[in-house]
């Protein structure tokens, strides 16, 4: 899913994610059509890599851009 979508920069979400530990927040999706936005703690010792925060993702498949 990481692969199909794309942040306010034009990057890939998967290779952002890839890239850096940087989530602000996440935002939950259900099907009653209500959503929950949830911000995420940050340690503040940089703007682009937060320490507080790791990550595991697997990608099976090329990043490739869906237009």
């Amino acid at each position: 899913m990481a692969n199909q979508f794309f942040t306010n920069f034009d990057e890939p979400v998967g290779k952002r994610l890839c890239d850096h530990d940087d989530i602000i927040d996440v935002t939950l999706y259900f099907a009653d059509n209500t959503r929950e936005r949830i911000e995420l703690a940050w340690s503040e010792n940089s703007e682009d890599n937060n320490e507080w925060q790791s990550h595991h993702l697997e990608v099976k498949s090329r990043l490739i851009k869906v237009i």
